[in-house]
């Protein structure tokens, strides 16, 4: 049949996808400066980025970017803060939100880490140039279902 997967193929691409998340997990535990002089985790970087990208932006919708609680949001936006990376502003229109801003010292690591991404990226679309529309929309839904079912068994995990 033409459009039934191999179940090896598919068992090697799980597989394949396990070590790379494998490998994810170990690079978000590695600190890195990007040009401060101190050491940033994945995730404190990743944090400043979209607000960087997105400054005002508030600890619910980084939540929802990231799909993590809007507390562990606060605790690494908390963490920052202290350090002098980000600002935290009450909402004049709305007093009870708190909209954040890169300092300076924020603003050094976004720009780093942009470049660091743009370098990687490029090495990524130079590889993904002979795929076409149709092969790109294949992948994305392919690594939709695998959030699906990333989700799922976390809800069986979590109860």
């Amino acid at each position: 049949n033409c459009c039934v997967m191999d179940t090896a193929a598919l068992h090697e691409i799980i597989l394949q996808f396990t070590r790379i998340m494998n490998k994810f997990n170990e690079l978000e535990k590695e600190p890195v400066d990007f040009g401060t002089g101190e050491k940033l985790y994945p995730s404190e970087i990743h944090t400043l980025q979209v607000i960087g990208d997105k400054p005002g932006i508030t600890t619910t919708e980084i939540s929802g970017i990231f799909g993590i609680t809007r507390g562990a949001v606060s605790q690494v936006t908390g963490k920052l803060h202290r350090r002098g990376y980000l600002r935290k502003v009450r909402n004049i229109a709305y007093g009870k939100e708190i909209l954040l801003t890169l300092t300076g010292k924020g603003e050094v690591v976004y720009r780093s880490h942009e470049l660091f991404h743009r370098d990687m990226n490029e090495e990524i679309s130079k590889f993904a140039e002979s795929f076409s529309d149709r092969d790109i929309r294949k992948f994305r839904d392919m690594l939709a279902q695998v959030e699906v079912q990333s989700e799922k068994m976390l809800g069986k995990v979590k109860k």
